[in-house]
């Protein structure tokens, strides 16, 4: 990864916001701790080579090797003074990656895990963190910052993970992550966009599938049944109830091919 390489592929749209290094624990943990001392006005992005210490939702580590992914962290300035819609947020964010990723590979049928993962060939390939930085006076969201992990050539993996993740295609890292990094910080302020979620639906893999969604230790078992115009998931019960769930995450999904 280099940092005047992705300035020029980037037209130096991020000159002095853009922070790339060889090594760090996480970029997620770099980008926040960024945020307590800096003043971000503008998209400002953290990508390194490889992560000691690379996590996801609820902490679990995201298995980030040296020269075979993409890992990367931007802090972006919240798009409203307005409550923002969480459950939009990764969504789109989802689609605005695959959308990035169908351009390097064409051939490739990406979808969607709900909430945060990508999928190819029933293997995942990335996940999406999004964590909001509150102002404590106004109580809004000041910043959102979303960090990235994605497979792209990684083939070995630790033996937990071997028969759930897979790596996508060679390609150019620089190119890729400078493509990535101008969709988001582009498009990421009309978030809500209607056509972003449809978008989402049309390539969840999960949607008419049985599923357990773990919620706060609990795991619950149904069929994933809709997922709702606020990103929140609707799964239907053994005794023919529905259940949406707001948080939580799909953990198990028994495909019927």
């Amino acid at each position: 990864m280099n940092a005047d390489i992705i300035d020029f592929y980037t037209h130096n749209h991020f000159t002095n916001r853009l922070y790339v290094e060889d090594q760090v624990s996480s970029t997620q943990s770099i980008a926040k701790a960024f945020l307590s001392h800096h003043l971000v006005t503008a998209p400002t992005v953290f990508i390194a080579d490889h992560q000691t210490a690379g996590y996801g939702r609820r902490g679990r580590s995201f298995y980030s090797p040296a020269a075979t992914g993409l890992y990367f962290s931007m802090i972006l300035p919240s798009p409203t003074d307005r409550p923002l819609q969480a459950g939009l947020m990764t969504t789109t964010f989802a689609v605005l990656i695959v959308e990035v990723l169908k351009q390097f590979f064409p051939a490739q049928d990406f979808q969607y895990k709900w909430v945060n993962d990508v999928y190819l060939d029933y293997k995942k390939v990335g996940g999406i963190l999004t964590e909001a930085v509150i102002d404590l006076e106004s109580r809004t969201t000041a910043s959102l910052v979303v960090g990235i992990g994605l497979n792209i050539t990684t083939k070995k993996f630790p033996l937990a993970l071997k028969e759930k993740a897979t790596g996508i295609a060679p390609t150019d890292r620089n190119l890729l992550v400078s493509r990535l990094i101008e969709a988001i910080a582009n498009n990421y302020s009309d978030y809500d966009n209607p056509q972003y979620l449809e978008q989402y639906r049309q390539a969840s893999m999960i949607l008419g599938q049985k599923v357990e969604v773990l919620v706060n230790g609990e795991v619950i078992a149904g069929t994933a049944k809709k997922i709702e115009n606020d990103g929140a998931l609707t799964i239907s019960l053994a005794d023919g109830k529905t259940k949406t769930f707001n948080s939580g995450e799909v953990v198990k999904v028994n495909f019927e091919k």
